[in-house]
């Protein structure tokens, strides 16, 4: 899933930046998994909670 949005009080600009996650569906048990976050074509560390269905997505933007 692809979007793309200006935001200067998250990215400190007003460019376009792009977020695009990756699921994995499993059809055997009609549900899905987050296994990969990009933000402007770098990768993010995806940290799992205590429910592996409410992923929680952690990002730094180095300046």
């Amino acid at each position: 899933m692809r979007r793309t949005f200006v935001c200067p009080y998250i990215f400190g600009d007003g460019e376009e930046h792009s977020i695009i996650s990756h699921w994995k569906y499993n059809d055997g048990y009609g549900s899905v998994e987050l296994i990969r976050v990009t933000i402007d074509g770098v990768d993010a560390r995806i940290e799992s909670g205590a429910d592996k269905y409410h992923p929680l997505v952690v990002v730094v933007l180095a300046k």
